[in-house]
């Protein structure tokens, strides 16, 4: 018990449940990326106005290149809107992030430390903006109040400072505007750079340094310093290195793509030759850091899958190479964990697995609904929207009941009065009580309710978007070679 606080209501039980299927994944997904610290724990607690009776969410930071948030557990605050939950340990810096209203707060956390942080007035996350599969909470780094000299104190301060100079001096870059202010927006930041005598809070200054000189003047090669710097050591616990080296070289292939090495790169990438892809690398001249070299190819295969510079098949291939062949544990590890994300929802692959009640408390899993088609619905509860997706699906289902099944999960509210609703209005599908698995939404990447995904009769993904009713999901299924 850390001083002052009293124990807040938690739903540990959610740890339970995800040692027992695949949201074990998302506990562990982040562990096996770096070496576990055995027996040593983090604790975290804290209080805010407005914050009494509010849950908490706590997610992991995944990997640099992704940026997922894996879920962890829910905590819920006590009368007086504070509350306390310990991890353990798996990394000299890790990172974690706490989600409640309008508010992401992002921690760097160290092994045998407790941090009691200060948090901003709870401000609720409004209808329309829940609603919204684009809305971002406002990512802020909270004050630790009982080390004033703490590294998140300290680079929080730094960013605040380094976040305004560095969007003014990319709006008269890119307006080609008042480029004679560069200099001293530089120097303001410069200020900043003597906080600490703390190595982490050194690096993280040069980091962000390199790429506020970068966007004010461009890379040359000239400024041999920064190439050293970026090479002298691997760093993915220091989120500034990272935020640079992904600055750096996030559309690396394309450039190379374009140049004297394209056809090398091309046929390496075709290949799936880690190998070959390293040597065009280290051939350019930039990287020296094999690690790094590893690095900037995973993380150029797995943006330029999303922007259509390479398919799935490419993707898969040097994905594979770098399980087997990465430079270093971190390499082969963090090639293993992107795969997941990227393959863990597209067609064909086998959706995340849940034992949840249904209304007469039987558990359905999804091997039970196998067979059919299966079309599981997420909903929230019985709010406006899903009320009027739920009728346009129920007006044409019964066409195709002989070779479809409807799943409706409900994941909010209370599940028997939700269900009772439903039911007098004619609706006879099964409905499923995921109230007390939170993160279920997370797992199925479900970003706004009601959701839906489509499953074929062998229990895999059948398409890898599933439109809504209102969007002419009759017509998508009836396009399907099973109902032909």
């Amino acid at each position: 018990m850390l001083p002052g606080l009293s124990h807040p209501t938690s739903d540990w039980q959610i740890i339970k449940q995800m040692k027992n299927n695949r949201f074990a994944f998302c506990a562990s997904v982040f562990f096996i990326l770096f070496a576990d610290l055995a027996g040593q724990t983090i604790k975290v607690s804290g209080q805010g106005d407005g914050y009494a009776g509010e849950k908490i969410e706590i997610y992991l930071l995944s990997d640099p290149i992704s940026e997922k948030l894996n879920p962890v557990a829910i905590v819920k605050c006590d009368s007086e809107g504070k509350f306390m939950f310990e991890l353990p340990a798996v990394s000299e810096y890790s990172a974690i992030c706490l989600k409640s209203g309008v508010y992401l707060f992002k921690l760097l956390v160290c092994p045998g430390k407790e941090y009691q942080i200060s948090l901003p007035p709870y401000v609720p996350v409004s209808q329309g903006d829940a609603a919204n599969p684009f809305f971002q909470p406002a990512s802020l780094t909270p004050f630790v109040v009982n080390d004033t000299n703490d590294i998140n104190n300290i680079t929080g301060e730094f960013d605040k400072t380094f976040s305004d100079v560095i969007t003014r001096i990319t709006e008269r870059v890119a307006n080609k505007t008042r480029l004679d202010d560069l200099p001293g927006l530089t120097e303001s930041v410069n200020r900043l750079t003597g906080l600490s005598e703390n190595r982490f809070y050194r690096d993280y200054v040069t980091f962000r340094m390199i790429m506020l000189n970068a966007v004010a003047y461009g890379e040359y090669p000239g400024r041999k310093e920064d190439s050293v710097m970026i090479n002298r050591r691997f760093s993915p616990e220091n989120p500034a290195y990272t935020d640079l080296v992904n600055f750096l070289f996030r559309d690396y292939f394309r450039s190379l793509l374009s140049g004297p090495r394209a056809k090398q790169l091309s046929d390496a990438i075709k290949n799936g030759s880690l190998q070959a892809c390293d040597d065009v690398i280290l051939q350019d001249g930039r990287i020296e850091n094999r690690e790094l070299r590893h690095y900037v190819i995973l993380l150029n295969m797995y943006y330029g899958f999303y922007n259509s510079l390479f398919d799935s098949g490419r993707l898969t291939g040097m994905l594979d190479a770098a399980v087997s062949e990465g430079a270093t544990v971190y390499i082969r590890n963090l090639a293993s964990v992107l795969k997941e994300y990227v393959f863990r929802m597209r067609k064909g692959s086998v959706p995340p697995q849940f034992s949840l009640p249904d209304t007469s408390g039987h558990i359905v899993s999804p091997s039970d609904l196998r067979g059919k088609y299966l079309l599981l619905v997420f909903a929230g509860d019985n709010g406006k929207e899903t009320l009027s997706e739920l009728s346009l699906l129920k007006s044409w289902y019964d066409k195709y009941r002989e070779k479809l099944s409807v799943a409706v999960i409900l994941t909010g509210g209370e599940f028997s009065k939700t269900v009772s609703f439903f039911t007098r209005r004619g609706y006879r599908w099964n409905f499923l009580d995921a109230t007390g698995v939170p993160f279920l939404i997370n797992q199925y990447e479900i970003r706004v309710l009601p959701g839906f995904i489509l499953v074929d009769p062998e229990g895999r993904i059948a398409e890898d978007y599933c439109p809504l009713p209102s969007e002419n999901l009759e017509g998508f299924i009836v396009s399907l070679a099973g109902f032909r």
